[in-house]
């Protein structure tokens, strides 16, 4: 049939009679085929429809024939769940039993054996039992990076608690959020973060108490005879809330252990296998790491904050430890080298988008696997393998005991290569919120979507489509929620938390992709009075956020308004927000030198910045963060031939005064090596001397100098060859003579208040003696 010409891409042409003859003329450079001829289908299936019961709305009608909904259905099960155990706990004894002298956790220079972990375990849970408290009620665990997290949260397990984990470095007022929500009588932690965070001795079961430590070794180191159902409660993890607070999801034993049999099958881990345990232990990824080594008799190789922080020192240490898992958000793989990491088998990330060039590079010779799921289904919901040869990326399909639907506003499938929102079922559903039942009801559905079978399902909020191969291709939020790093946060819990300071009057929190596209933080503010220089005003209001959130949730840039730009509709206009300005009157009235100018150049192609940078702006206050300042290092570098050490970039963060150590560096060389990086100097305070673990990074107590700012100069004592240019100290008498040295240059008289982290705490303790 000769069709007329159009200029719109689709058009729909009828010919009555009587029987209707209907045509599609379409632009074959904006759709395919199938597409055409699945759009022919629904429109036959829904005229079919109609004519069988005309009162019946056309919003209720589905599209779908018979074989794509069956097809459909298909796709969205990914068959029979794994629960030949009800607990992970059986599965880590079972591996205890048959291997006792496996390795099961190595942290730095110690090794533990799966027999050593579970009689630690159990001599802590007969601890925990003996203590009073209600039986059901949650266990907090407030430790850092160490074994004795693992085993903290298999004693909790093992005493038929649930975990509740908290991240060392929260500030005190979400620490206690989280204390008095979760109602928990008892915490395991240590000493130090103990006094940190200013907690009773009645809720601290304090490990490193030799007191306790006598009481634990007195306990019986056998397994528990205690009863785990898979309904019970494994863990509690709280996550972004877009209340002001966070908010808690309860998991469940039984959808751990079928998530961990799924997953260990599908990324080949058994007893071979050495997993990288990468993420904060607060972040549910870390069971993903934790409990998927320990169900599967593998080694779980655990690393300080330092290392995290420092690409070099984290890629040195995968190869030492012969690392053949690790999961890695996108963000991250971006500063690491894949040919250094050849000897990792398998490669697991998610969370962010990323391009298919990042993807090529580190899929060659190695599984790659994209994955998506959510805190409140266990962790994960789907994995995709990338193949060479691919120029797609997508988030796969549901693993064994999943099930993930792409549903309309009725709650009923869509259609191949239509949007819809993702909703997951299996045992991996958590039971809900705690302490909000409201929230609960909202996101938690019993669901018929082949109108027979109920099934209780997750609303995600989150929109994909499927593919014609079967395949789920995420599509993006349909709320305020994002990802930062790997880090979920509800947008408006920054704004809420804003909107506490008095001199606030109204504050939005927005996301935008840098060129490198990293999410990166903007949050407009309209103060209630006239505070005179605003730019002063935000260091307040960033010391008002860091007293109350997680250092990830940090704006990265602030904007102050007079008034919010409006739509037609009066609402705000988003896109007539402006982009961040920093001091600009200031800057129109600078001169740059040749260097600063150059410099100015790669800072605005780092941050995104198009306008001028002041010879003043400090790096880390206009959006840097620790991995900019790896990739502003190797720039440095690329660009003048001259090696500048993270710590001096620490030290010399301002435009001005990171041109100026650039033109005195000599070419191929870095500055005068010392041992000491200044984070802060407060006029007449006490300094507190830092010395990190083995490899520790000043860059891991940034956080920590801001927070004390006004209280105490901190100063970090590096050790010498971090940056690969110099041979390392090789012995403890030359490293503590070489601080003792700096320590004098710095302050020429006592007392030295000195702080030592892990490795740290030992050199603290020699030099104390010197």
């Amino acid at each position: 049939m000769q069709l007329p010409c159009s200029h719109y891409p689709l058009s729909l042409i009828v010919h009555p009679g009587n029987e209707l003859k209907v045509c599609f003329n379409y632009d074959s450079s904006q759709f395919r085929k199938w597409q055409i001829c699945q759009l022919a289908q629904h429109f036959e299936t829904l005229l079919t429809a109609l004519t069988r019961d005309l009162s019946v709305p056309v919003k209720q009608v589905s599209m779908l024939c018979e074989t794509e909904y069956k097809k459909l259905i298909k796709w969205s099960d990914g068959g029979t769940p794994r629960l030949h155990k009800n607990s992970v706990l059986q599965l880590f004894e079972q591996h205890a039993e048959h291997n006792p002298d496996q390795i099961a956790i190595t942290f730095e220079r110690r090794q533990l054996t799966y027999s050593e972990v579970n009689k630690k375990a159990n001599q802590l849970a007969r601890y925990l039992l003996n203590q009073s408290g209600e039986p059901s009620a949650p266990i907090g665990i407030l430790l850092g990076r160490s074994p004795e997290q693992i085993i903290a949260a298999l004693a909790i397990q093992k005493s038929g608690r649930a975990y509740v984990p908290i991240d060392s470095k929260l500030p005190d007022k979400r620490v206690q959020f989280i204390l008095e929500d979760a109602s928990i009588k008892k915490l395991v932690t240590h000493s130090e973060y103990k006094i940190q965070h200013g907690l009773f001795d009645s809720l601290c079961i304090t490990i490193d108490n030799p007191e306790t430590q006598l009481q634990l070794n007195q306990q019986k180191s056998t397994n528990l005879n205690f009863t785990i159902e898979k309904e019970n409660n494994a863990y509690i993890i709280y996550t972004s809330g877009s209340t002001g607070n966070p908010k808690a999801a309860l998991l469940t034993h039984g959808g751990l252990v079928n998530f961990v049999e799924a997953v260990s099958d599908v990324l080949h881990i058994d007893e071979r296998s050495r997993l990288l345990q990468f993420s904060s232990f607060s972040f549910d990824v870390a069971v993903f790491e934790w409990a998927t080594a320990l169900s599967s008799g593998a080694a779980l190789v655990m690393i300080p904050q330092e290392i995290v922080l420092s690409p070099d020192c984290l890629t040195q240490t995968v190869n030492s430890e012969n690392v053949s898992h690790a999961l890695l958000p996108p963000t991250l793989l971006h500063h690491l080298d894949p040919i250094e990491w050849q000897g990792v088998s398998t490669i697991v990330t998610g969370g962010e988008s990323f391009s298919i060039s990042l993807v090529e590079s580190w899929s060659r010779g190695r599984s790659f696997y994209n994955t998506y799921g959510t805190t409140e289904t266990t962790i994960l919901s789907t994995l995709f393998r990338f193949q060479e040869q691919e120029n797609k990326m997508s988030i796969g399909r549901p693993f064994a005991g999943v099930k993930t639907y792409v549903l309309d506003d009725n709650l009923k499938p869509v259609p191949v290569g239509v949007v819809g929102e993702i909703f997951i079922g299996g045992p991996g559903v958590a039971r809900g919120y705690l302490n909000r039942p409201d929230l609960t009801e909202e996101r938690y559905l019993s669901v018929a979507v082949d109108d027979s079978n109920v099934e209780r399902l997750y609303r995600t909020g989150d929109h994909a489509r499927w593919t014609p191969h079967g395949e789920l291709e995420f599509i993006g939020r349909k709320d305020s929620q994002v990802k930062i790093r790997g880090h979920r946060i509800e947008l408006e819990e920054i704004s809420e938390n804003l909107l506490k300071h008095c001199a606030i009057k109204d504050a939005l929190t927005i996301v935008r992709r840098n060129k490198e596209k990293e999410a990166e933080l903007i949050a407009y503010i309209i103060v209630s009075d006239d505070l005179g220089d605003l730019a002063l005003w935000q260091d307040t209001f960033r010391e008002w956020l860091l007293d109350r959130l997680p250092g990830y949730m940090i704006p990265n840039f602030w904007v102050f308004l007079e008034k919010w730009p409006l739509n037609i509709n009066g609402k705000i206009d988003r896109k007539a927000l402006p982009e961040p300005a920093m001091n600009e009157t200031k800057r129109q009235q600078e001169v740059y030198s040749f260097t600063e100018n150059e410099m100015m150049l790669l800072w605005q192609g780092l941050l995104g910045h198009k306008l001028p940078i002041s010879r003043d702006d400090d790096f880390f206050k206009i959006g840097g963060h620790s991995l900019l300042a790896v990739r502003l290092v190797a720039l440095i570098e690329q660009k003048w031939n001259k090696k500048i050490p993270i710590a001096s970039l620490m030290k010399y963060s301002t435009l001005s005064q990171l041109s100026r150590l650039v033109e005195h560096t000599n070419d191929g060389s870095k500055d005068a090596w010392s041992p000491l990086v200044i984070l802060n100097e407060a006029p007449s305070k006490e300094t507190l001397f830092i010395i990190p673990g083995a490899g520790g990074l000043s860059v891991a107590y940034l956080a920590l100098s801001q927070t004390l700012t006004s209280d105490y100069s901190i100063v970090v004592l590096e050790s010498k060859g971090l940056d690969g240019s110099e041979e390392p100290h090789s012995n403890m008498d030359d490293l503590v003579d070489c601080y003792h040295k700096a320590l004098l240059k710095y302050q020429t008289k006592g007392p030295f208040f000195l702080v030592g982290h892990s490795f740290g705490a030992r050199v603290s303790f020699e030099l104390g003696k010197v």
